[in-house]
């Protein structure tokens, strides 16, 4: 975190400052600057501020996030370099080309510290406008600077090929220039001022799951005058180079993985189950063709179980044995069918002439009704399909097969540890998109390519 001493010297140095004057901060900072202080604790609060907006950062995955980063290595490389260089100066020692270095340099770290905080539709504009305030960071005499690094990152697969690193910036070509990773002597191409270019193999860097960064030291040697020369030598300091950290994100082949968990109706049938119900008719005296009913017949279902899941089956309607019987007699029906019920009707005939002194006997009927019903269930199963769960790789397509009717949960574990869900199709997902087609059957998984997911 930037201290009191690092805000007040941004206002101080904004102010022309003559020999001998004393530099005030305003009172709402709470401290004060004079040109007589040193100005290595005023470089040191500034590393420290640095460090502290990379380490907030460095798990950010995107190239914006990548640049900034980058751009803060190479101004931790700038002001370490002042460190040595004005070891044991005060603000009153230094030129107005120095003054604007620390403005140029507190500028960045504020500007660097916004992609803490804002959206992150904003952090490539932020990166930009870092790349662009290093770039503009003066420097003394014939300092050498670097403005940017390219590439950014690589994937993991890439490690195997040479890689070209370029480096940018000015008054590159005092003497000689050199970069390795892990002791890795990469080797020098093009050299000119404003541009080096180096061939680097990274074969041996480690696999990660997450994104990591490859660190190489870049020494760029710096033009001392004699005079400078003599200088250093009796103040036993090293001027003669500086250092940067480069670094190069290696980004793994996949974003992460996916799991999908699927679920599908299923409709359930019991065995039949057998009900019965008695109807009974009698005829009254003289009665010679009479048409009894209806009597219902509703369906039953089991104890315990909704009345309304079960169902009759039409075709296993039956007359049971009759209980009692007499005269004519006959059973109609089903009539009126539904899955739920029905009815039936009993026709009777007596026997006799029903005249005097020849009675007629009384017909009557007493049989049960028997049938079958089953019990219908719609619920829900959970099945695995058959890539259920796997791997994600930058700009391949994952096609997924559906059985009909299913609903589904998508969910993606990205190498940023975000876990982003889907059950229908997204498009808007940074680092995938996801289609699904119109009867659900068909799910395709869409890394974007990392150049576009990373923007």
């Amino acid at each position: 975190m930037v201290t009191k001493s690092l805000l007040a010297i941004t206002i101080v140095l904004a102010i022309s400052v003559a020999p001998g004057m004393s530099l005030k901060a305003s009172a709402d900072v709470g401290g004060s600057i004079t040109n007589g202080d040193p100005i290595a604790p005023v470089i040191n609060d500034m590393k420290s501020a640095i460090k502290d907006i990379i380490q907030q950062i460095e798990s950010s995955v995107g190239i914006s996030q990548f640049r900034i980063r980058q751009s803060l290595e190479i101004l931790l490389g700038d002001l370490q370099y002042k460190l040595l260089e004005l070891e044991g100066k005060t603000f009153r020692d230094v030129q107005t080309t120095q003054h604007q270095f620390f403005l140029n340099a507190e500028t960045t770290i504020q500007e660097a510290r916004k992609a803490l905080t804002e959206p992150l539709n904003q952090i490539d504009g932020i990166a930009t406008r870092v790349e662009n305030s290093v770039a503009r960071i003066p420097g003394a005499d014939k300092s050498s600077r670097i403005h940017r690094v390219s590439p950014i990152y690589i994937l993991q697969n890439q490690k195997s090929q040479q890689q070209t690193i370029i480096v940018t910036g000015s008054e590159l070509n005092h003497g000689k220039v050199s970069l390795n990773f892990s002791d890795h002597q990469c080797t020098k191409g093009n050299h000119i001022d404003s541009q080096i270019t180096f061939l680097c193999d990274l074969s041996h860097l480690q696999d990660s799951n997450l994104v990591s960064p490859a660190v190489g030291q870049l020494e760029v040697e710096q033009y001392r005058s004699m005079w400078q020369e003599f200088i250093d030598l009796f103040k036993r300091k090293n001027l003669k180079a500086k250092q940067y950290s480069l670094m190069i994100q290696v980004v793994p082949n996949s974003l992460g993985t996916y799991d999908i968990s699927a679920r599908k109706p299923v409709v359930t049938v019991s065995a039949p189950a057998t009900r019965s119900q008695f109807i009974e008719a009698a005829n009254g005296h003289c009665e010679k063709d009479h048409r009894h009913g209806p009597y219902p017949i509703n369906r039953q279902g089991t104890p315990g179980s909704p009345l309304q899941q079960w169902e009759i089956i039409p075709e296993s309607i039956r007359l049971g044995n009759e209980e009692h019987g007499n005269q004519g007699r006959s059973v109609e029906g089903p009539t009126d069918l539904t899955k739920t019920s029905f009815n039936m009707w009993i026709r009777l005939s007596n026997g006799g002439k029903c005249v005097f002194g020849d009675g007629d006997t009384r017909a009557t009927l007493k049989v049960p009704v028997i049938w079958q019903e089953v019990r219908t269930t719609n619920d829900t199963k959970d099945y695995s399909p058959d890539k259920n769960h796997g791997e994600l790789l930058w700009g391949t397509d994952v096609p997924i097969e559906l059985q009909p009717d299913s609903t589904f949960t998508l969910t993606i574990h990205q190498i940023n540890k975000e876990n982003p869900v889907a059950i229908a199709p997204r498009n808007d997902l940074k680092w995938v998109r996801i289609d699904v087609s119109p009867d659900n059957t068909q799910i395709l998984i869409r890394p974007r390519p990392v150049a576009e997911a990373l923007q």
